[in-house]
């Protein structure tokens, strides 16, 4: 005759078993972590330059704004992911969905312009001091043409149903300004301002130059603020705005001349030698989520 024997284990291992299974639920992972922080694209800017490597100075042809992200894992707070969507001001609610994405099929108020995205792959710190991140960027020109043919019916001008569009992706770096122990503190307070650039060489994108120059830049204005007055619907002029416009450099003029002032046709700006290169110089304020 066999005789089965099962050991029962004492309560103690049945209690133990369960406060770790208990653990492993209430525990998250390491990668629950991360945390990822909106940008205020009201207060997000990118200047638009081209410039040369080895000068300083350059062309700034405008001034965008910048919805999108910032994830980072308080442990490692030089590990972070950019997902940034830059477009001209004024142009989100036509362009953006509420949470800072591209709105698809959809397209700005302006008869020409130019968006940027830009997505970091990984983080390559070269220095203490210094943080680098490589990522795709992606720049999109957009030409909204406005056929005028000529005929009895003739209405005016019409915007083109399909716009035109021409993209092109490149790697690129974006260099950091901040260090990691300002992007800890950044945490702690709950507020952060991160600056730095992305930059490409123009021979990597030789129609980028045509592009930047085709495109409208409607000015950025910080903090708007806009009111009406309590007037009488005849003297009603509309909203009244104010706010901290963000100023583009100018371009340098040559000096003008008194000789032929009849002929004057205005003043001659001073192209910069030796342009070779695209920079997106970026003022990031970001929030912690509430």
């Amino acid at each position: 005759m066999v005789v089965l024997r099962f050991d029962t284990p004492p309560a103690s291992s049945f209690a133990s078993a369960a406060f770790v299974f208990v653990l492993l639920i209430l525990v998250p992972p390491a990668y629950a972590q991360t945390e990822t922080w909106s940008l205020d694209s009201s207060r997000s800017t990118a200047s638009v330059w081209l410039v040369s490597s080895s000068n300083p100075d350059g062309l700034n042809y405008g001034v965008a704004t910048v919805a999108g992200t910032v994830s980072f894992d308080p442990a490692k707070p030089s590990a972070l992911h950019f997902t940034l969507n830059i477009f001209p001001a004024d142009q989100a609610q036509a362009l953006l969905n509420p949470d800072g994405t591209w709105r698809v099929g959809s397209y700005a108020q302006l008869s020409r312009y130019t968006v940027f995205t830009f997505t970091s792959k990984s983080p390559r710190s070269v220095a203490a001091d210094k943080l680098r991140y490589t990522g795709d960027l992606t720049i999109t020109h957009v030409v909204r043409t406005a056929p005028a043919e000529g005929s009895v019916s003739y209405s005016g001008p019409r915007v083109s149903a399909v716009p035109d569009e021409t993209s092109l992706t490149r790697e690129v770096t974006l260099s950091l300004q901040n260090t990691a122990p300002d992007i800890t503190y950044g945490w702690k307070v709950g507020w952060m301002e991160m600056k730095g650039a992305v930059t490409l060489a123009l021979e990597d994108a030789p129609a980028l130059w045509d592009w930047i120059a085709d495109s409208v830049w409607p000015p950025v204005i910080l903090d708007r603020r806009c009111w009406t007055q309590n007037t009488s619907l005849r003297d009603y002029r509309g909203l009244i705005c104010a706010g901290d416009a963000v100023d583009r450099q100018p371009q340098k003029e040559k000096p003008r001349t008194t000789i032929g002032t009849i002929d004057y046709a205005g003043p001659q700006r001073i192209v910069p030698e030796g342009i070779n290169e695209f920079r997106l110089e970026l003022d990031l304020r970001l929030r912690e989520p509430k």
